[in-house]
């Protein structure tokens, strides 16, 4: 993330990121405009062996969990 704000504050563009304090946008000349109401989600998928173990098993309901 910092890279690419990094590249945004040379002017190559724009970027959608998360806002957090390491973020420094305000120390590059970045202005942030948070997007509010209009929150952005992602989807992800997961690859394992046909047998996974037990912290596959608890990622997996962690992330069923935060989905909810």
């Amino acid at each position: 993330m910092q890279a690419i704000l990094t590249l945004v504050g040379k002017g190559l563009g724009v970027a959608i990121l998360p806002i957090t304090e390491s973020n420094m946008a305000s120390a590059l000349g970045v202005r942030m405009i948070p997007l509010g109401k209009h929150r952005l989600t992602r989807e992800i998928g997961m690859l394992s062996t046909t047998r996974p173990d037990a912290a596959v098993n608890a990622l997996v309901d962690c992330l069923l969990e935060a989905r909810e």
